[in-house]
Parts: C-alpha cells; structure tokens; sequence
C-alpha cells in the first residue's frame, strides 16, 4: 500500500524498478508493471527523483511522458560533509542558541508562497495529530550568516 500524503509532494524513488522481475518478494515488488498504484503515485509527483543512473535509464525508457518529464537525478549525498560549509557557523555560540526547523522554507512571501506555507503548516499539523512532530518555519528576510545557520541546521529545505 502506498502511504498517504498531501498533493504537493516529490517522490524520491527508491525501489528497486529495473528488473522484469525481482528475485526476493522481501524485497520490494515484484514488477513495475504490475503496480498500477505505485505509478500512479509516480504521476501525481511534482518531481520525481531518482538515486541511480541504472534504473534513471530504466524509467525513462518505460514509464510514461509524464512521469518522465517529472524525472531527475538526485544522488543520495549528506550534508555532514565538511566542504558544504556548514561548520564554522554551527561553531557559533549565536547560532546554538538558534531554534533549529526539521522543515524550513526561505525566501521573500509572496501570497503564494504564504499559502505553500499554511499547507505545510496544515499537513504538519495532521502528521502531529498522527503522533509525528516535525517543527517548521518560513523565514523572510534572513540573509547572510544568520540564514545558514537556519539552512545548516534544517532536516529539509523547500521552495515553490
């Protein structure tokens, strides 16, 4: 069964899809072609992301235009590496003290954007009525030191 989720979400794909068949059912599915769901999941992505080149090529070759058109690669990588920076500002005794989001959003607010803003705040709220509690900010005006230190502390960062 594919989770539930809100209208407005990127599918970062992780099955293992570039088989006809898979050996181990413990695995995942067995074929891509026989998960209607799961491609319907796929197509009602406002992205799609794939981890490996292998099975990028794989969708791309069996998976239709709109879906493909939605494709990209996006290999898994971590922010703990010490070239993003990230560092020297978290060594900061003011950004310590900073309150850290698990999901941030940074940029001017347009009205749009404020309403991107109240739907996350929205679907944050149903998760925390599931029982799962992730904080979450918008943040306008941060610029400089003062908004890495809001990017390197933040679990997962969106823009419309």
């Amino acid at each position: 069964m594919v989770p539930e989720t809100s209208d407005f979400y990127i599918q970062y794909q992780m099955e293992q899809v570039a088989a006809d068949k898979a050996e181990d059912t413990a695995v995942g599915f067995t074929s891509l072609a026989d998960h209607v769901q799961y491609k319907r999941k796929l197509a009602g992505a406002l992205q799609v992301w794939e981890w490996s080149p292998h099975q990028m090529d794989f969708l791309k070759s069996t998976m239709p235009g709109d879906i493909t058109k939605k494709l990209a690669y996006v290999p898994l990588s971590t922010s703990t590496d010490a070239s993003d920076g990230c560092d020297a500002v978290l060594e900061e005794d003011w950004c310590r003290e900073e309150e850290a989001a698990d999901v941030l959003f940074f940029g001017s607010m347009t009205e749009s954007r404020k309403r991107l803003c109240n739907m996350v705040d929205e679907e944050l709220d149903r998760l925390k009525q599931a029982g799962h509690t992730f904080s979450h900010q918008c943040v306008s005006g941060a610029f400089g030191e003062e908004l890495k230190c809001k990017v390197c502390k933040a679990k997962i960062i969106y823009s419309d």
